[in-house]
């Protein structure tokens, strides 16, 4: 899911259907769908989805004028670039196995795609879907007998000089040099992160894990500060306000979504979404969230986090969501 650069149009996957659907922002419907939704499921294979498949349109990139759309696993291990003017098929290149999330760099050249069963990542040209050299392999070789449906940590600096990925297997987030296509650097973070993302101010690395979230300098590539969830939390997902400011978080088993100052680690705002949020992103001018309900009938939610809410009335109901936010014990940081 992403917003085009305008904000005026947010691009969704839609697994099952394995189409891109294009949503009017400012009217909130759908405008039009890409992609082939008259493909039917496998017979018989003991798979109730097409993610169970490893198919189905899964990850989403787009140019920034909104001509091209670049988009995992609408054909079987492969990414595909789409026109968006006419919906049709520019190319399609075979990647390696379930590729997901899709980057693209800021000035439209490369494609850089985490394949998640391979763990590995490719990059291709994005005008012509060639391969730019080698597959980048990571650590510890395939993931093929871990979860299949793992958080997957995957982001590129907002210069497009960097790529950071979630290593699973050596519980670190690996370093990539965009113009080399090779990793350059570690960090030792002691966990596979759920998620990552990038400071579009800073260019800071901001990693979610299973007791909090951390914010590494991307220079040193040390941690600056932290926020400690107060209780077992299960979330997946974090986003980034484009102004720096705010980060978002869902959380499926409670179908809620969250929005916290960064500097105070305190909560803004609080939304009860649909059935299972999954993923979330800000617009580009930090006024909507936009949040996908990966529930049985998949929805988004389009939440206004420009004015500040009036949190008293929940306060009965749910508490702060750090208790250590921004501190300077560092016994915990990764």
């Amino acid at each position: 899911m992403i917003f085009s650069a305008d904000g005026k149009n947010l691009y969704v996957t839609e697994n099952d259907d394995n189409t891109v659907a294009i949503i009017d922002v400012p009217a909130a419907h759908v405008l039009r769908r890409i992609g082939d939704s008259s493909q039917s499921p496998a017979a018989e294979d003991g798979c109730m989805d097409n993610f169970c498949r490893g198919k189905g349109a899964t990850g989403v990139a787009v140019n920034r004028d909104q001509q091209r759309a670049y988009v995992s696993s609408w054909e079987i291990n492969a990414l595909t670039a789409f026109d968006l003017r006419n919906g049709q098929v520019l190319w399609s290149t075979a990647l390696q196995r379930f590729p997901q999330t899709v980057l693209l760099t800021p000035d439209g050249t490369q494609a850089w795609t985490f394949n998640l069963v391979a763990n590995s990542i490719s990059v291709v040209n994005a005008a012509t879907g060639a391969a730019l050299g080698e597959v980048i392999a990571l650590e510890g070789g395939d993931a093929r007998y871990l979860p299949f449906g793992r958080p997957l940590a995957f982001a590129m600096a907002p210069d497009g000089r960097h790529v950071y990925a979630g290593s699973v297997h050596s519980n670190s987030i690996d370093v990539f040099d965009v113009a080399k296509r090779s990793r350059s650097a570690r960090i030792d973070s002691g966990e596979a992160p759920h998620d990552l993302a990038v400071d579009a101010v800073t260019g800071n690395v901001v990693a979610l894990f299973s007791d909090g979230v951390v914010e590494y300098d991307r220079q040193k590539l040390a941690p600056l500060r932290a926020y400690r969830f107060c209780g077992e939390m299960t979330t997946w997902n974090i986003a980034l306000s484009t102004d720096g400011r705010s980060m978002a978080l869902t959380f499926p088993k409670q179908a809620i979504a969250m929005v916290v100052e960064r500097n105070t680690g305190l909560l803004t705002h609080v939304f009860h979404t649909d059935d299972w949020p999954s993923k979330a992103a800000f617009s580009p001018d930090s006024h909507r969230l936009a949040v996908l309900n990966a529930g049985k009938t998949p929805t988004v939610s389009l939440l206004d986090v420009h004015a500040r809410m009036a949190l008293d009335p929940l306060r009965s109901q749910i508490s702060e969501l750090f208790c250590q936010p921004g501190t300077e014990n560092t016994q915990w940081m990764r």
